[in-house]
């Protein structure tokens, strides 16, 4: 279980246009104790239009290395209060709207490409340590990886950094706005569960990859028959056939 009951913020989108989808999530924990009811009354009076307002400048705009392609798309967020037990307390409140990146090009970048964002809350012992969200990777990030070490340009990993803890520490403003102060946090329900702030965020110069954003793609295959370099026994194999019968008789292998 948790050991606060806290807001969990949704956000996600399409690639390739439609034909794939991605989210990401984040949690906010009360600064003073509160109860799932007392958030989730505070909930009809947060906006969650800004909040997507907030999250759509990490697609929009972006340096020549780290821009999205107007087929990488955010088109939801949701936000939902948890309680200790780890349900949502009552009807989440979402907004859908859509934002398109702003490179146009004729090709895209694979969905089940991404990058990590790594949140640290500087503990070294014990639970909630560190948490990750899984972006899509920005198609010019990819278009300018280095053939040689794999590495992609440390300024554009930065200023995606950066761009991410302005969404953070925006969402958390918008939540806190309201009355009931919060925090990004990272939190774990094992045990008692465990709740840390988050007080530093990174973006390594390596892409990652979340293979579960290629399942939707309808994919084909083209086979050709194999070449045979040896022979080989068509039919059972002899010695395998006395074998088995071997041991059907009750010898042992």
């Amino acid at each position: 279980m948790y050991d606060t009951a806290h807001y969990q913020l949704t956000f996600g989108g399409t690639q390739v246009t439609d034909a794939e989808i991605w989210q990401c999530g984040l949690r906010y924990a009360p600064s003073e104790p509160a109860t799932a009811q007392e958030l989730l009354s505070k909930l009809p009076q947060i906006s969650v239009s800004d909040i997507f307002d907030d999250v759509s400048k990490i697609i929009q705009g972006g340096s020549t290395g780290a821009q999205y392609t107007n087929s990488q798309r955010l088109t939801f967020a949701k936000l939902a209060v948890i309680g200790q037990d780890g349900k949502y307390a009552g009807a989440p409140k979402a907004y859908s709207g859509l934002v398109l990146g702003p490179f146009t090009g004729s090709s895209a970048s694979p969905p089940q490409l991404a990058l990590c964002v790594t949140l640290d809350s500087e503990q070294r012992f014990g639970r909630a340590q560190k948490g990750r969200i899984y972006l899509p990777c920005p198609y010019t990030m990819v278009m300018t990886e280095d053939p040689i070490t794999g590495q992609i340009p440390s300024a554009a990993a930065n200023h995606m950094r950066d761009k991410v803890d302005t969404m953070i520490d925006d969402v958390q403003g918008e939540i806190s706005t309201i009355g009931t102060e919060v925090y990004a946090a990272i939190m774990s329900p094992a045990g008692a569960g465990t709740t840390n702030p988050i007080l530093r965020l990174a973006v390594g110069t390596v892409i990652d990859t979340q293979r579960r954003r290629r399942s939707a793609l309808v994919e084909t295959y083209s086979y050709v028959a194999a070449r045979q370099r040896g022979r080989f026994r068509e039919g059972p194999d002899p010695h395998r056939v006395a074998a088995e019968s071997d041991l059907e008789d009750g010898a042992t292998a």
